[in-house]
């Protein structure tokens, strides 16, 4: 499903959310940046109830954008 702002995130209920086949201890954010503990989801996004908030960097925003 889509936040706010677009991007995609697991529903609850989704077959990916704590399905990961691996430990993946080296993983310690999602792309959010969420923290990942336990049971992993599958993919770049972890599923979380609260409201996903993060800051912009210098890198975010300006001519150097991505």
């Amino acid at each position: 499903m889509r936040d706010a702002n677009g991007f995609l995130h697991f529903a609850s209920g989704s077959p990916a959310v704590d399905s990961s086949s691996g430990t993946y201890s080296y993983v310690t954010r999602d792309f959010d940046p969420q923290p990942r503990s336990g049971k992993r989801d599958v993919g770049a996004d972890e599923h979380s109830s609260s409201a996903v908030r993060k800051a912009l960097t210098k890198a975010d925003v300006g001519v150097a954008a991505p």
